[in-house]
């Protein structure tokens, strides 16, 4: 059990440095051909009914930023559509949105979970955490942030995301 523990911390703590070595988005790039290419949706989420559980006081949203290296797009995406295919399984999602600019190279999500033990259990997990550990190779920033939310503030868009990681 310490093992685990510690494997945990460790993982918190390397998610934690990439967060602060990357920082959040400083090119002048304007993402003016953003696309949202899944729109808010989850299993405690509809895009026509919203939330189909009763609303809880607060949840866990989490919004990622990275730009991808334009030579490892393809290996990139490909790591995307696998992450999104593990979140659509994970135990507390209520939903996410991501989205690309291809003129910036850049892939945005933004997604609300139950609780922080549930995204964190996604996380380091499966092939999230192997995209995390390929991140480097894959991308050339990143950001990430998490934030608490109100029930009836859901959903977080993209633009909520974006305000989050600005210093």
């Amino acid at each position: 059990m310490p093992r685990r523990s510690t494997l945990s911390s460790s993982l918190l703590v390397l998610a934690a440095l990439l967060t602060v070595a990357c920082g959040a988005p400083e090119d002048d790039c304007v993402e003016d051909d953003f696309t949202v290419i899944r729109e808010f949706a989850g299993p405690a989420w509809d895009p026509d009914d919203g939330l189909l559980e009763e609303p809880r006081s607060s949840y866990t949203a989490h919004v990622t930023y990275a730009k991808m290296r334009p030579e490892k797009r393809d290996e990139f995406l490909a790591r995307v559509d696998e992450v999104v295919a593990q979140m659509e399984e994970s135990g507390g999602l209520i939903g996410f949105s991501y989205g690309v600019s291809d003129a910036c190279d850049a892939v945005r999500t933004v997604g609300v979970w139950e609780d922080e033990e549930s995204i964190r259990a996604f996380a380091y997990s499966g092939s999230h955490m192997l995209a995390i550990a390929e991140f480097g190779m894959l991308a050339s920033r990143g950001a990430t942030s998490r934030w608490e939310i109100a029930g009836d503030e859901l959903p977080p868009t993209i633009e909520d995301g974006k305000r989050e990681l600005e210093p």
